[in-house]
């Protein structure tokens, strides 16, 4: 099986937000080092808040009721 280097990433997570990230290569065997990453449409990042993905789907929310204000 082959594996899109493009298309994929690494997460190293973090016990709290403050920790300094150590890692110093950008790449590990081809594959970019990475804070966050969607997966099947949902936000991870290295701290497993979610922010990211609460910030994603309040937009969602707020453009579906901008059009429903539209639409009336």
């Amino acid at each position: 099986m082959k594996i899109n280097r493009k298309k994929s990433g690494i997460i190293f997570y973090k016990r709290r937000k403050n920790k300094k990230n150590n890692n110093h290569n950008e790449e590990i065997l081809g594959f970019p080092i990475v804070s966050e990453y969607k997966y099947l449409g949902l936000y991870i990042d290295e701290t497993m808040s979610f922010d990211k993905q609460i910030i994603e789907t309040e937009k969602k929310i707020e453009k579906g009721m901008k059009m429903m204000q539209i639409m009336k």
